[in-house]
């Protein structure tokens, strides 16, 4: 008789296990950390004030992110002193904001830290901040974004960032990204924020994510035509107000 997945035991952690996690963790957090005060852009140049996936001004998850693991870390060493009061020996002041030397006095602390009662449960949550910093600053950029669907019922994809020329794998169409947008939804309809994401890039060449989009909006830079699950926008409205956008940052304003 074969165990359920739910009942099948479950290998155990070993204190050396913890330890390395742990250690490894904060090793990607310190690698990452600088990068997430100037996250990269993947088209163009920028200042201070970049968010992954575009090249206009305002950082807010960088600096959400930064906020919360500072804030983390700093209830970890509280909460590791706690219990071992002499790990502080040997180390003047740890300012809780410095999130590298943080991460260092930690480190230090990893043997202790993996038979810990809470080491286990510091693991699973510094895994969390280490992926969600990593993100940050080497933001991954999905590869195709969905048009629509071809006159065949094939939903059509293009590169999100080269949409180049675009076939259909149902029928072999092929056709610009302007093309597309005519044959999908016409001369004057409003658009998706995915359809807006290859159109940018060819005609500003702007490269920013669906996400960034929904926040501009949500902001009101820009307005929809029509609310609802599935917002649409007039394209010439969007491209306006962006390259107004644009000229504000080229300015420094």
């Amino acid at each position: 008789m074969t165990a359920h997945p739910d009942h099948l035991e479950q290998p155990t952690l070993t204190p050396t296990d913890i330890t390395d996690g742990i250690r490894r963790e904060l090793a990607t957090i310190r690698r990452h950390w600088p990068h997430t005060f100037d996250p990269p852009r993947t088209a163009g140049t920028g200042g201070s004030h970049g968010v992954p996936g575009t090249r206009f001004p305002g950082n807010d998850t960088a600096i959400s992110l930064r906020a919360e693991v500072t804030r983390d870390l700093a209830f970890w060493v509280h909460a590791f002193v706690d219990d071992h009061p002499d790990a502080l020996d040997g180390w003047d002041t740890i300012d809780a904001l410095d999130v590298e030397r943080t991460c260092r006095f930690l480190s230090q602390q990893g043997d202790d830290l993996g038979t810990w009662d809470a080491g286990n449960r510091m693991w699973d949550e510094l895994q969390t901040l280490a992926r969600e910093v990593r993100d940050i600053a080497a933001p991954k950029v999905r590869d195709t974004i969905p048009l629509g669907e071809c006159d065949c019922g094939t939903v059509v994809r293009a590169k999100a960032h080269d949409p180049g020329n675009i076939k259909c794998r149902g029928c072999g169409t092929t056709d610009t990204i302007d093309g597309w947008t005519l044959r999908i939804v016409g001369h004057h309809e409003p658009v998706t924020i995915p359809q807006l994401v290859p159109l940018l890039h060819q005609r500003m060449g702007i490269v920013i994510s669906e996400r960034q989009l929904r926040r501009w909006h949500q902001a009101g830079r820009f307005a929809a035509t029509s609310e609802g699950s599935t917002p649409r926008f007039d394209r010439r409205d969007v491209f306006a107000a962006l390259a107004y956008l644009e000229h504000r940052e080229s300015a420094g304003a």
